[in-house]
Protein backbone atom coordinates (compact mmCIF):
# COMPACT_ATOMS: atom_id res chain seq x y z
CA UNK A 1 0.00 0.00 0.00
CA UNK A 2 1.03 3.61 -0.50
CA UNK A 3 1.08 6.46 1.98
CA UNK A 4 -1.24 9.15 0.63
CA UNK A 5 -0.82 11.75 3.35
CA UNK A 6 1.79 12.36 6.02
CA UNK A 7 1.42 15.05 8.66
CA UNK A 8 3.85 15.86 11.41
CA UNK A 9 2.16 16.64 14.72
CA UNK A 10 4.05 18.87 17.13
CA UNK A 11 3.64 17.13 20.48
CA UNK A 12 6.42 18.29 22.79
CA UNK A 13 5.05 16.75 25.99
CA UNK A 14 4.18 13.36 27.48
CA UNK A 15 0.55 12.35 27.97
CA UNK A 16 1.11 10.18 31.04
CA UNK A 17 -2.59 9.80 31.91
CA UNK A 18 -5.98 10.77 30.59
CA UNK A 19 -5.96 13.86 32.81
CA UNK A 20 -2.24 14.44 33.35
CA UNK A 21 0.76 15.41 31.27
CA UNK A 22 4.47 15.94 31.79
CA UNK A 23 6.91 18.25 30.04
CA UNK A 24 9.65 15.66 30.68
CA UNK A 25 12.04 18.18 32.21
CA UNK A 26 13.26 16.46 35.40
CA UNK A 27 16.11 18.93 36.00
CA UNK A 28 14.10 22.12 35.45
CA UNK A 29 13.35 22.72 39.12
CA UNK A 30 17.01 22.43 40.11
CA UNK A 31 18.03 24.83 37.36
CA UNK A 32 15.35 27.38 38.25
CA UNK A 33 16.01 27.39 42.00
CA UNK A 34 19.71 26.59 42.24
CA UNK A 35 21.80 29.19 44.10
CA UNK A 36 24.01 29.20 41.00
CA UNK A 37 21.15 29.98 38.65
CA UNK A 38 21.44 33.07 36.48
CA UNK A 39 19.72 34.44 33.34
CA UNK A 40 21.92 32.32 31.07
CA UNK A 41 20.63 29.10 32.71
CA UNK A 42 17.08 30.14 33.64
CA UNK A 43 16.00 31.84 30.39
CA UNK A 44 16.44 28.73 28.17
CA UNK A 45 14.36 26.69 30.62
CA UNK A 46 11.53 29.23 30.59
CA UNK A 47 11.67 29.41 26.79
CA UNK A 48 11.44 25.63 26.55
CA UNK A 49 8.56 25.35 29.04
CA UNK A 50 6.52 28.01 27.24
CA UNK A 51 7.10 26.40 23.83
CA UNK A 52 6.10 22.96 25.11
CA UNK A 53 2.91 24.36 26.66
CA UNK A 54 1.96 25.90 23.31
CA UNK A 55 2.06 22.45 21.69
CA UNK A 56 -0.13 21.13 24.51
CA UNK A 57 -2.73 23.87 24.11
CA UNK A 58 -2.70 23.46 20.33
CA UNK A 59 -3.42 19.74 20.75
CA UNK A 60 -6.30 20.45 23.12
CA UNK A 61 -7.71 23.23 20.93
CA UNK A 62 -7.26 25.63 23.82
CA UNK A 63 -6.37 29.33 23.66
CA UNK A 64 -6.33 30.06 27.39
CA UNK A 65 -6.43 33.28 29.34
CA UNK A 66 -3.08 33.49 31.10
CA UNK A 67 -2.66 34.40 34.77
CA UNK A 68 0.16 34.30 37.32
CA UNK A 69 0.69 34.93 41.02
CA UNK A 70 1.63 38.57 41.61
CA UNK A 71 5.14 39.07 42.93
CA UNK A 72 6.58 35.91 41.37
CA UNK A 73 9.10 37.19 38.83
CA UNK A 74 9.88 33.83 37.20
CA UNK A 75 6.20 33.00 36.76
CA UNK A 76 5.37 36.42 35.34
CA UNK A 77 8.21 36.02 32.86
CA UNK A 78 7.02 32.54 31.92
CA UNK A 79 3.40 33.67 31.60
CA UNK A 80 4.34 36.50 29.25
CA UNK A 81 6.61 34.23 27.19
CA UNK A 82 3.79 31.72 26.79
CA UNK A 83 1.28 34.41 25.87
CA UNK A 84 3.58 35.74 23.15
CA UNK A 85 4.27 32.27 21.71
CA UNK A 86 0.60 31.29 21.88
CA UNK A 87 -0.46 34.50 20.13
CA UNK A 88 2.12 33.84 17.42
CA UNK A 89 0.82 30.29 16.97
CA UNK A 90 -2.80 31.43 16.64
CA UNK A 91 -1.85 34.19 14.20
CA UNK A 92 0.19 31.80 12.07
CA UNK A 93 -2.34 28.96 11.94
CA UNK A 94 -5.59 30.05 10.33
CA UNK A 95 -7.04 26.52 10.64
CA UNK A 96 -6.68 26.55 14.43
CA UNK A 97 -10.17 26.62 15.98
CA UNK A 98 -10.05 26.98 19.73
CA UNK A 99 -12.85 26.30 22.20
CA UNK A 100 -15.23 29.28 22.50
CA UNK A 101 -15.40 28.86 26.29
CA UNK A 102 -11.76 29.72 26.86
CA UNK A 103 -9.92 28.07 29.72
CA UNK A 104 -7.45 29.67 32.13
CA UNK A 105 -3.78 28.78 32.44
CA UNK A 106 -2.44 29.73 35.89
CA UNK A 107 1.32 29.88 36.48
CA UNK A 108 2.39 29.18 40.06
CA UNK A 109 5.75 28.57 41.71
CA UNK A 110 6.33 25.47 43.80
CA UNK A 111 7.04 27.83 46.71
CA UNK A 112 3.28 28.47 46.90
CA UNK A 113 2.59 24.81 47.64
CA UNK A 114 5.57 23.06 49.22
CA UNK A 115 3.27 20.78 51.23
CA UNK A 116 1.66 18.59 48.57
CA UNK A 117 4.81 16.70 47.44
CA UNK A 118 5.68 15.98 51.08
CA UNK A 119 2.31 14.68 52.27
CA UNK A 120 1.50 10.97 52.13
CA UNK A 121 -1.51 10.53 49.86
CA UNK A 122 -3.53 7.42 50.74
CA UNK A 123 -5.20 6.72 47.41
CA UNK A 124 -4.20 3.57 45.52
CA UNK A 125 -2.03 5.07 42.78
CA UNK A 126 -0.18 7.41 45.12
CA UNK A 127 0.59 4.65 47.61
CA UNK A 128 1.81 2.21 44.95
CA UNK A 129 4.29 4.75 43.54
CA UNK A 130 5.26 6.09 46.96
CA UNK A 131 5.72 2.80 48.81
CA UNK A 132 6.62 0.24 46.16
CA UNK A 133 9.14 2.22 44.09
CA UNK A 134 12.20 -0.05 43.93
CA UNK A 135 10.24 -2.73 45.79
CA UNK A 136 8.64 -4.50 42.84
CA UNK A 137 7.91 -1.30 40.94
CA UNK A 138 10.19 -0.05 38.16
CA UNK A 139 8.75 3.00 36.44
CA UNK A 140 5.27 1.89 35.38
CA UNK A 141 6.15 -1.83 35.40
CA UNK A 142 5.19 -3.90 38.43
CA UNK A 143 6.36 -7.43 39.25
CA UNK A 144 3.95 -9.68 41.12
CA UNK A 145 3.48 -13.41 41.89
CA UNK A 146 0.78 -15.21 39.92
CA UNK A 147 -0.61 -18.71 40.41
CA UNK A 148 -0.64 -20.79 37.23
CA UNK A 149 -1.07 -24.43 36.28
CA UNK A 150 2.71 -24.75 36.64
CA UNK A 151 2.79 -23.20 40.09
CA UNK A 152 3.54 -19.66 41.22
CA UNK A 153 5.51 -17.56 38.76
CA UNK A 154 6.60 -13.91 38.69
CA UNK A 155 4.79 -11.82 36.13
CA UNK A 156 5.09 -8.21 35.02
CA UNK A 157 2.33 -5.76 34.19
CA UNK A 158 2.18 -2.12 33.19
CA UNK A 159 0.17 0.35 35.24
CA UNK A 160 -1.22 2.54 32.50
CA UNK A 161 -4.33 3.53 30.56
CA UNK A 162 -4.56 0.05 29.00
CA UNK A 163 -5.56 -1.39 32.37
CA UNK A 164 -9.24 -0.45 32.93
CA UNK A 165 -9.22 -1.68 36.53
CA UNK A 166 -6.18 0.45 37.37
CA UNK A 167 -7.82 3.50 35.80
CA UNK A 168 -11.00 2.86 37.75
CA UNK A 169 -9.40 2.28 41.17
CA UNK A 170 -6.27 4.44 41.16
CA UNK A 171 -7.90 7.43 42.86
CA UNK A 172 -9.78 5.28 45.39
CA UNK A 173 -8.67 5.28 49.02
CA UNK A 174 -6.43 2.27 49.61
CA UNK A 175 -8.69 0.99 52.41
CA UNK A 176 -11.49 0.48 49.88
CA UNK A 177 -9.47 -1.13 47.08
CA UNK A 178 -9.04 -4.63 48.59
CA UNK A 179 -12.67 -4.64 49.66
CA UNK A 180 -13.78 -3.63 46.17
CA UNK A 181 -11.71 -6.39 44.52
CA UNK A 182 -13.04 -9.00 46.95
CA UNK A 183 -16.59 -7.96 46.10
CA UNK A 184 -15.83 -8.29 42.39
CA UNK A 185 -14.49 -11.80 42.91
CA UNK A 186 -17.59 -12.73 44.88
CA UNK A 187 -19.78 -11.32 42.12
CA UNK A 188 -17.91 -13.38 39.53
CA UNK A 189 -18.42 -16.51 41.57
CA UNK A 190 -22.11 -15.77 42.11
CA UNK A 191 -22.62 -15.14 38.40
CA UNK A 192 -21.45 -18.65 37.54
CA UNK A 193 -24.38 -21.08 37.95
CA UNK A 194 -22.08 -24.06 38.36
CA UNK A 195 -20.12 -22.61 41.24
CA UNK A 196 -21.33 -22.95 44.78
CA UNK A 197 -18.80 -22.02 47.40
CA UNK A 198 -18.75 -22.21 51.15
CA UNK A 199 -15.89 -21.40 53.43
CA UNK A 200 -14.75 -23.25 56.54
CA UNK A 201 -17.57 -24.00 58.95
CA UNK A 202 -20.18 -23.07 56.38
CA UNK A 203 -19.08 -19.44 56.35
CA UNK A 204 -18.83 -17.23 53.25
CA UNK A 205 -15.59 -17.94 51.34
CA UNK A 206 -12.64 -15.58 51.72
CA UNK A 207 -10.86 -13.93 48.79
CA UNK A 208 -8.27 -16.74 48.52
CA UNK A 209 -10.97 -19.40 48.30
CA UNK A 210 -12.87 -17.42 45.68
CA UNK A 211 -9.72 -16.99 43.62
CA UNK A 212 -8.93 -20.70 43.81
CA UNK A 213 -12.42 -21.64 42.64
CA UNK A 214 -12.51 -19.09 39.82
CA UNK A 215 -9.09 -20.23 38.61
CA UNK A 216 -10.70 -23.49 37.54
CA UNK A 217 -13.10 -21.64 35.23
CA UNK A 218 -11.40 -20.80 31.89
CA UNK A 219 -13.80 -17.98 31.05
CA UNK A 220 -12.77 -16.08 34.19
CA UNK A 221 -9.01 -16.56 34.06
CA UNK A 222 -8.13 -13.25 32.38
CA UNK A 223 -10.42 -11.28 34.66
CA UNK A 224 -9.16 -13.14 37.71
CA UNK A 225 -5.55 -12.53 36.70
CA UNK A 226 -6.13 -8.78 36.65
CA UNK A 227 -8.08 -8.82 39.92
CA UNK A 228 -5.35 -10.93 41.58
CA UNK A 229 -2.68 -8.52 40.37
CA UNK A 230 -4.35 -5.53 41.99
CA UNK A 231 -5.28 -7.48 45.11
CA UNK A 232 -1.58 -8.27 45.51
CA UNK A 233 -0.53 -4.65 44.93
CA UNK A 234 -3.09 -3.27 47.38
CA UNK A 235 -2.10 -5.85 49.97
CA UNK A 236 1.60 -5.13 49.56
CA UNK A 237 1.12 -1.36 49.96
CA UNK A 238 -0.96 -1.94 53.10
CA UNK A 239 1.78 -4.25 54.41
CA UNK A 240 4.40 -1.51 53.99
CA UNK A 241 1.93 1.02 55.44
CA UNK A 242 1.63 -1.08 58.61
CA UNK A 243 5.31 -2.04 58.98
CA UNK A 244 6.50 1.58 58.74
CA UNK A 245 3.81 3.04 61.06
CA UNK A 246 2.59 5.18 58.21
CA UNK A 247 -0.79 5.60 59.90
CA UNK A 248 0.84 7.54 62.73
CA UNK A 249 3.07 9.48 60.33
CA UNK A 250 0.32 10.47 57.91
CA UNK A 251 -2.16 11.35 60.68
CA UNK A 252 0.38 13.76 62.20
CA UNK A 253 1.12 15.20 58.76
CA UNK A 254 -2.58 15.88 58.26
CA UNK A 255 -2.91 17.53 61.67
CA UNK A 256 0.07 19.82 61.09
CA UNK A 257 -1.09 20.74 57.60
CA UNK A 258 -4.68 21.51 58.59
CA UNK A 259 -4.07 22.91 62.08
CA UNK A 260 -6.60 20.54 63.67
CA UNK A 261 -6.51 16.92 64.80
CA UNK A 262 -8.72 14.10 63.53
CA UNK A 263 -11.49 15.14 65.96
CA UNK A 264 -11.51 18.73 64.67
CA UNK A 265 -9.78 20.26 67.70
CA UNK A 266 -7.05 22.85 67.18
CA UNK A 267 -3.65 21.25 67.66
CA UNK A 268 -1.29 22.41 70.41
CA UNK A 269 2.45 22.71 69.90
CA UNK A 270 3.43 20.59 72.97
CA UNK A 271 1.34 17.68 71.64
CA UNK A 272 2.83 18.08 68.16
CA UNK A 273 6.34 18.11 69.61
CA UNK A 274 5.67 14.91 71.60
CA UNK A 275 4.20 13.13 68.57
CA UNK A 276 7.15 14.27 66.45
CA UNK A 277 9.65 13.02 69.03
CA UNK A 278 7.93 9.63 69.29
CA UNK A 279 7.92 9.10 65.52
CA UNK A 280 11.48 10.36 65.01
CA UNK A 281 12.67 7.87 67.66
CA UNK A 282 10.70 5.00 66.11
CA UNK A 283 13.09 2.63 64.26
CA UNK A 284 10.19 1.42 62.08
CA UNK A 285 9.81 4.84 60.46
CA UNK A 286 12.25 5.13 57.50
CA UNK A 287 14.54 8.14 57.19
CA UNK A 288 12.68 9.38 54.13
CA UNK A 289 9.46 9.68 56.14
CA UNK A 290 11.29 11.34 59.04
CA UNK A 291 12.66 13.91 56.59
CA UNK A 292 9.17 14.58 55.23
CA UNK A 293 7.83 15.00 58.76
CA UNK A 294 10.57 17.49 59.62
CA UNK A 295 9.96 19.49 56.45
CA UNK A 296 6.20 19.65 57.11
CA UNK A 297 6.85 20.60 60.74
CA UNK A 298 9.07 23.52 59.73
CA UNK A 299 6.63 24.71 57.03
CA UNK A 300 3.68 24.69 59.43
CA UNK A 301 5.43 26.00 62.55
CA UNK A 302 7.16 29.29 61.77
CA UNK A 303 7.04 30.35 65.43
CA UNK A 304 8.94 27.37 66.86
CA UNK A 305 12.19 28.28 68.62
CA UNK A 306 15.47 27.21 67.05
CA UNK A 307 16.39 25.09 70.07
CA UNK A 308 13.24 22.99 69.63
CA UNK A 309 13.86 22.55 65.90
CA UNK A 310 17.45 21.47 66.54
CA UNK A 311 16.24 18.93 69.10
CA UNK A 312 14.01 17.30 66.50
CA UNK A 313 16.78 17.20 63.90
CA UNK A 314 19.11 15.59 66.42
CA UNK A 315 16.48 12.97 67.26
CA UNK A 316 16.00 12.13 63.58
CA UNK A 317 19.75 11.62 63.13
CA UNK A 318 19.41 11.75 59.36
CA UNK A 319 22.25 11.10 56.90
CA UNK A 320 24.21 14.21 55.93
CA UNK A 321 22.85 14.21 52.37
CA UNK A 322 19.24 14.16 53.64
CA UNK A 323 19.95 16.92 56.11
CA UNK A 324 21.50 18.96 53.29
CA UNK A 325 18.38 18.44 51.16
CA UNK A 326 16.24 19.82 53.99
CA UNK A 327 18.53 22.81 54.39
CA UNK A 328 18.25 23.48 50.65
CA UNK A 329 14.51 23.99 51.00
CA UNK A 330 15.42 27.59 51.81
CA UNK A 331 15.51 28.16 48.06
CA UNK A 332 11.76 27.51 48.11
CA UNK A 333 11.22 29.82 51.07
CA UNK A 334 11.42 27.14 53.79
CA UNK A 335 14.08 27.94 56.40
CA UNK A 336 15.21 25.29 58.89
CA UNK A 337 16.24 28.06 61.27
CA UNK A 338 13.92 30.88 62.23
CA UNK A 339 14.71 34.11 60.37
CA UNK A 340 12.59 37.09 61.39
CA UNK A 341 12.78 38.87 58.03
CA UNK A 342 11.04 36.00 56.28
CA UNK A 343 8.11 35.47 58.65
CA UNK A 344 5.45 33.32 56.96
CA UNK A 345 7.74 32.88 53.96
CA UNK A 346 6.14 29.52 53.35
CA UNK A 347 2.73 31.08 52.88
CA UNK A 348 1.16 28.44 55.12
CA UNK A 349 -0.26 30.74 57.81
CA UNK A 350 -3.72 29.40 58.64
CA UNK A 351 -6.59 31.83 59.09
CA UNK A 352 -9.56 31.38 61.42
CA UNK A 353 -11.61 30.50 58.34
CA UNK A 354 -9.05 27.85 57.35
CA UNK A 355 -9.22 26.26 60.82
CA UNK A 356 -13.02 26.30 60.87
CA UNK A 357 -13.17 24.63 57.46
CA UNK A 358 -10.56 22.05 58.50
CA UNK A 359 -12.48 21.27 61.70
CA UNK A 360 -15.69 20.63 59.75
CA UNK A 361 -13.85 18.40 57.29
CA UNK A 362 -12.16 16.46 60.10
CA UNK A 363 -15.47 15.55 61.71
CA UNK A 364 -17.06 14.58 58.39
CA UNK A 365 -14.08 12.84 56.76
CA UNK A 366 -14.13 9.04 56.73
CA UNK A 367 -10.34 8.85 56.89
CA UNK A 368 -8.06 10.75 59.28
CA UNK A 369 -5.30 10.48 56.68
CA UNK A 370 -7.24 12.31 53.94
CA UNK A 371 -8.24 15.66 55.42
CA UNK A 372 -5.74 18.09 53.86
CA UNK A 373 -6.63 20.02 50.73
CA UNK A 374 -3.91 22.17 49.10
CA UNK A 375 -4.58 25.87 48.68
CA UNK A 376 -4.19 25.36 44.95
CA UNK A 377 -7.51 23.51 44.94
CA UNK A 378 -9.26 26.55 46.37
CA UNK A 379 -7.68 28.84 43.79
CA UNK A 380 -8.71 26.51 40.96
CA UNK A 381 -12.28 26.42 42.23
CA UNK A 382 -12.33 30.22 42.26
CA UNK A 383 -11.10 30.25 38.67
CA UNK A 384 -14.00 27.99 37.67
CA UNK A 385 -16.42 30.28 39.48
CA UNK A 386 -14.67 33.39 38.08
CA UNK A 387 -14.08 34.80 41.55
CA UNK A 388 -10.27 34.62 41.76
CA UNK A 389 -8.87 38.04 42.70
CA UNK A 390 -7.38 39.74 39.63
CA UNK A 391 -4.96 41.81 41.72
CA UNK A 392 -3.45 38.84 43.48
CA UNK A 393 -3.56 36.76 40.29
CA UNK A 394 -3.34 39.22 37.38
CA UNK A 395 -3.96 38.40 33.71
CA UNK A 396 -1.30 38.89 31.06
CA UNK A 397 -4.12 40.07 28.77
CA UNK A 398 -7.43 40.72 30.50
CA UNK A 399 -10.48 38.99 29.01
CA UNK A 400 -13.29 41.07 27.49
CA UNK A 401 -15.29 42.87 30.17
CA UNK A 402 -18.45 40.83 29.58
CA UNK A 403 -16.73 37.46 30.08
CA UNK A 404 -16.49 37.89 33.85
CA UNK A 405 -19.90 39.43 34.43
CA UNK A 406 -22.32 37.56 36.70
CA UNK A 407 -24.65 36.83 33.80
CA UNK A 408 -21.88 35.06 31.93
CA UNK A 409 -21.09 32.69 34.79
CA UNK A 410 -21.92 29.08 34.10
CA UNK A 411 -22.01 26.04 36.30
CA UNK A 412 -18.34 25.17 37.02
CA UNK A 413 -17.08 21.94 35.53
CA UNK A 414 -14.16 19.76 36.50
CA UNK A 415 -11.17 19.80 34.16
CA UNK A 416 -10.80 16.06 34.78
CA UNK A 417 -14.13 15.55 32.95
CA UNK A 418 -12.52 16.62 29.72
CA UNK A 419 -9.15 15.01 30.34
CA UNK A 420 -7.31 18.31 30.63
CA UNK A 421 -4.51 18.87 33.10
Amino acid sequence: SRVKTLKEVNLDYLAIEQAAFSLDMPHAMHTLYSPLSNPSTVDPILQSISAKLVTLCATLDEYPYVRFRAGQHKMETLARLFQTKMNDYVAGNSAFAYCPQRSTLLFMERSQDQMSPLMHECTYQAMVYDLLDGNGLDGDAISYPADTANGTVTKQALLNENDPLWCELRHTHIAEVSQDIGQRMAALSASNAGTSLTGKGGKAPDVAQLAAALRELPEFRDTLSKLSQHLYLAGKTLDVFTKTDLLGVSTLEQSMATGVDETGKKIKLPKVMKDMEDLLRDPKVPNSDKARLLAIFVITNDAVKDVERKKLFQLANLPAITDKALQNMKYLGVFMSKISVVANATGHALTTEDLTTAAKKATSSEYATSRYEPKLKGWMEKILKKTLDATEFPYVISPPSGSNSPTSKKEPVSMRKYGIA
